[in-house]
């Protein structure tokens, strides 16, 4: 992860430099959600999306500083105006009056892990969790969907309980978010041999306030930076040092 910051800071370094002789842009105010791996803060701001795009407005000259808070609040703080971005959220029809969406940071995907010698037979639907050993995330939306769909199912505190619950065997499959249990098995240095099936996906997208003067100038300014760290292999390198389980 040091590695892509310290990429992340060069870039940074020598974009300001050239922007500063011509112009000189305000920093960027994001408010974002605790979501790891995606945004978290510890001693600084960090996560995928989070140096995604530091890195992809620091190829545009632009600093951007980071607060959290509670998802409903981050919304309204940036639909009002008082901050610049989400770090963050889902396309809603109701949302484009309130937001400009940028293009894709990538797709959230929840689904099914299994053993990959509990395999044997493909999932491409919750009803054939039936009559399995399921386990998943107490209070998540994901519990409501095996129960809306008839799946008896173990609530569990974290996605790390889920892991060991798969490695114990004392499951045969557990429904999560992917890109929270790869954080997670890279997080603990374990490997399993797992098999995932994906039972949905939805896109995620940097969410520009349309209150703020020049919104509609950040969006450019966004997906110019970002298709530049996607072209240059930044972008994989960053989703890589959270997700590539050692």
């Amino acid at each position: 992860m040091k590695r892509v910051l310290f990429l992340i800071g060069l870039i940074t370094s020598g974009f300001v430099s050239v922007v500063s002789a011509s112009e000189t842009k305000p920093d960027l105010k994001f408010a974002c959600n605790h979501f790891p791996p995606y945004n978290f803060k510890q001693q600084t701001a960090s996560g995928m999306n989070v140096d995604v795009i530091k890195a992809a407005l620091a190829n545009q000259g632009r600093k951007v500083s980071f607060d959290f808070f509670p998802f409903s609040r981050a919304m309204a703080l940036v639909k009002n105006g008082d901050y610049d971005a989400l770090c963050g959220c889902s396309y809603r029809e109701e949302r484009e009056t309130s937001f400009f969406f940028s293009d894709m940071l990538g797709n959230i995907s929840q689904g099914v892990f299994r053993k990959k010698k509990n395999a044997e037979q493909s999932i491409n639907g919750l009803s054939k969790l039936k009559g399995q050993t399921v386990a998943t995330i107490t209070g998540y939306v994901l519990q409501k969907e095996l129960n809306d769909h008839d799946v008896e199912n173990v609530g569990v505190k974290d996605e790390i309980q889920l892991i060991r619950m798969l490695e114990s065997d004392r499951v045969k499959n557990i429904y999560a978010y992917r890109d929270i249990i790869l954080y997670d098995l890279n997080l603990m240095g374990l490997e399993l041999p797992l098999d995932y099936s994906e039972i949905s996906t939805q896109p995620n997208y940097v969410c520009i306030s349309r209150k703020i003067p020049d919104g509609d100038r950040v969006l450019k300014e966004f997906n110019r930076g970002l298709r530049a760290i996607k072209s240059s292999g930044l972008y994989s390198r960053i989703r890589a040092e959270y997700l590539t389980v050692n």
